[in-house]
């Protein structure tokens, strides 16, 4: 019995890694720093702030979702779509991450995966929660843009 526990223990990923994280000083900075860049829309400032901050920390979801952002809002849908993924694989429901992840879906014309990320959302947040109310309200700006073409 007690050779199965420490097997477990051996093979049993670490508690950050589903999100439950805190940030060395340096990351917490530099994610600060790169947040009030993203508010001023000085994107390309902000990855650089982030890339540091992900060397420090390399499985914290918050620093991957905003490098996605970063990355969407500098046109760049490749690197962003991959820095979701990753933040999504380290923490399946950082609800940030899927929001942004729906809104990158919508800006490449994939309604089907945008709709999935707001009803995984819908999962995380049964009585609502601003993730899902504003990618439900992207979805259907979306959808009457497109009406109007």
């Amino acid at each position: 019995m007690r050779i199965y526990f420490i097997i477990a223990l051996l093979f049993s990923p670490p508690a950050w890694a589903a999100g439950n994280y805190g940030y060395t000083p340096d990351a917490g900075k530099m994610l600060n720093e790169a947040k009030q860049l993203i508010q001023k829309e000085k994107y390309k400032r902000a990855i650089g702030k982030l890339e540091k901050a992900m060397r420090d920390e390399p499985d914290n979801a918050d620093i991957y979702n905003y490098l996605g952002f970063a990355y969407r809002k500098s046109g760049n849908y490749e690197a962003s779509g991959s820095h979701y993924q990753k933040a999504l694989f380290l923490d399946p429901n950082h609800k940030l991450a899927l929001e942004y992840q729906g809104e990158l879906f919508l800006t490449l014309n994939d309604m089907a995966s945008a709709e999935a990320n707001l009803e995984r959302l819908a999962d995380l947040c049964p009585k609502g929660c601003g993730e899902r109310d504003d990618l439900a309200k992207a979805i259907e700006q979306h959808r009457n843009a497109q009406g109007a073409k």
